[in-house]
């Protein structure tokens, strides 16, 4: 694993020591203000995206954290 082949597709999240990219088309489908955003690994279960601040819409980078 490590960046995508495709990185201007992707938005970069940092949380702690760990990195996340998620696709640009999914993240335009976020309301303004949204807090969470859920992702599902295989094998592993369904997580929460927990942003530090509510979403403003798309940057390069944006600070959250997991639950």
């Amino acid at each position: 694993m490590g960046t995508p082949e495709n990185p201007e597709e992707f938005v970069r999240f940092v949380a702690n020591d760990l990195t996340i990219y998620v696709a640009r088309d999914l993240l335009q489908k976020l309301e303004p203000g949204a807090e969470k955003q859920p992702f599902y690994l295989d094998g592993y279960g369904r997580f929460w995206i927990v942003l530090a601040e509510p979403w403003q819409g798309l940057s390069d980078h944006q600070e959250v954290s997991l639950v």
